[in-house]
């Protein structure tokens, strides 16, 4: 998949915790037809990475992971999206960034595995707070483009990555899509 190199939250340590972080701008990101936009003043502590794996994965605050981990956080605190579409647009962010299939797949499958526990904790206060900082725009025409290319992984063998980039008033959403596939049985048997 190509690499976006996503742009660098600016982001300015909190003075009463050095573990958090404030975002200073707007961050906006697309990916999987939402377009998520936190705002400035939101509260990150960075991505969720136990310290015995920094060596492998990288620390909270590592440029490739930190633009997908603030998305994904808004998006589990706010809850305006399903948990499952979260760790999509995580994943889908991750890989836009630069992050190696395999390590992506690993924090996918770490978030999608421990992620309820986070999510299950929130109140109806601490939603409702997130859900001040944090602004997500569905784009139908990203999302019906994206299922006619999930929709044409039938008709080959192999593997396949299509990117679409749309420009619509001044917005510009992205939607990156890989899929596998191969021929259908029929065309198999008609083949010579």
């Amino acid at each position: 998949m190509p690499t976006d190199h996503l742009p660098e939250p600016q982001i300015s340590p909190i003075p009463r915790d050095s573990d958090e972080y404030e975002l200073l701008a707007n961050y906006v990101a697309t990916a999987c037809g939402y377009r998520t936009t936190v705002m400035r003043g939101y509260v990150t502590d960075g991505a969720s990475i136990p310290p015995l794996l920094w060596p492998v994965i990288g620390n909270p605050w590592n440029g490739l992971v930190l633009p997908a981990a603030i998305i994904h956080d808004a998006l589990y605190e706010s809850e305006l999206v399903p948990r499952s579409v979260a760790d999509e647009i995580f994943y889908q962010l991750l890989r836009r960034g630069g992050v190696g299939r395999a390590k992506a797949w690993a924090m996918w499958a770490a978030v999608r595995s421990a992620g309820w526990a986070v999510w299950r904790g929130h109140t109806r206060a601490s939603t409702t707070r997130a859900r001040e900082l944090v602004r997500v725009v569905k784009c139908m025409a990203v999302v019906a483009i994206m299922a006619a290319l999930s929709a044409g992984c039938q008709s080959f063998t192999g593997e396949r990555t299509s990117t679409i980039k749309l420009n619509i008033l001044g917005n510009t959403w992205e939607s990156t899509t890989t899929c596998k596939g191969t021929y259908p049985e029929k065309a198999k048997t008609d083949a010579p």
